[in-house]
């Protein structure tokens, strides 16, 4: 999608913290960015912003959008948790006795929210194969699974980091984390690595 002016007066303070993956307070963050001058003090425009990132200005909105309608599917999906739970309190037969709450607990073990970890942040250029690309995909679903979905600024980390260790090995921290059905991104070492096999005794060895 292209921009032909840098106009945000569209995004909101929240818009502009998911859009620079802040962690901090979102009010703080746009008066920041009003004080150092690279937002105008009306808010309604990113002063210079077009002509330095040009299609990024782009990025930056999509990002935004995204996070938005993650946020709604979030809130959403709570909301029709919370109406199921009573429900099921209601009409549970036990619902009156004092395990009621036990048995709600028991219930939400089941439920797995997906929310935020649907938007998925970039993958690095140093990282863009099809190969990594379908890991990084299988680590996503894996969190999922495992009812700890990526957010944004933990995607960031783990992709940083892959970056650091290279691409083969990124690849196979990835898979071998999967398998240990772990929730943080960790690398073969000791025994965990495989063994090479052995070879075969030379008969025309000295000895």
């Amino acid at each position: 999608m292209e921009r032909e002016s840098d106009d945000v007066s569209d995004l909101s303070a929240e818009d502009l913290k998911d859009v620079l993956e802040f962690d901090g307070d979102a009010q703080l963050l746009a008066k920041a960015l009003k004080d150092c001058g690279f937002i105008s003090e009306d808010g309604q425009t990113a002063v210079g912003w077009n002509e330095r990132y040009g299609a990024k200005l782009a990025l930056y909105r999509n990002r935004a959008k995204q996070a938005a309608e993650a946020r709604w599917s979030l809130n959403r999906e709570t909301k029709t948790e919370t109406r199921l739970d009573i429900d099921k309190t209601r009409k549970h037969p036990e619902a009156s006795s004092k395990d009621a709450s036990s048995i709600l607990q028991a219930e939400k073990a089941n439920y797995a929210p997906t929310g935020a970890a649907s938007v998925g942040a970039e993958i690095p250029l140093e990282l863009r194969t099809p190969e990594f690309e379908k890991a990084w995909e299988s680590w996503r679903q894996h969190r999922i699974e495992i009812k700890k979905p990526l957010k944004p600024t933990s995607e960031s980390q783990g992709l940083k980091w892959c970056v650091g260790i290279g691409l083969a090995r990124a690849i196979r921290a990835i898979e071998f984390t999967i398998f240990k059905g772990w929730q943080g991104l960790r690398e073969p070492e000791g025994t965990d690595l495989p063994q090479k096999p052995s070879q075969p005794a030379d008969p025309y060895r000295r000895v």
